[in-house]
C-alpha cells in the first residue's frame, strides 16, 4: 500500500499483557473500481520478506522477495497536471 499521508498515531494499553501497543492509521492512494489480484506488502528490506509456498496458495499477501521472484516492478508516476502536493497534516 502506498499511503498518501496518515490519519493518526496512536497506542493502546493492554493490561491484560501489561504492554502498550503503537500503531498508525493511513490512507490508501488506490481508490480504484479496478480489482486488485496480488497484493504486495513492501519494506524495503530482502531479510525475512518472503511467504511459504502454502500460505501462497492460500492466498496471503506477498512480500518483498515475492515481487522479485514474481519478475514484477513497481512503477510510481506523478500526474503533474493535477498533482496538488502532500496534503497537510490534521
Amino acid at each position: 500500500m502506498i499511503c498518501l499521508f496518515w490519519l493518526g498515531m496512536y497506542r493502546v494499553k493492554m493490561y491484560h499483557l501489561r504492554r502498550k501497543v503503537h500503531f498508525v492509521i493511513m490512507v490508501s492512494v488506490f481508490d480504484t473500481p479496478v480489482q486488485i489480484n496480488t497484493i504486495y506488502d513492501l519494506k524495503g528490506s530482502s531479510v525475512g520478506r518472503s511467504v511459504s509456498k502454502k500460505d501462497r496458495a492460500m492466498g496471503a499477501v506477498l512480500k518483498d522477495n515475492d515481487l522479485l521472484e514474481d519478475g514484477e516492478a513497481v512503477e510510481v508516476v506523478v500526474d503533474e497536471a493535477n498533482y496538488k502536493g502532500p496534503l497537510p497534516i490534521p
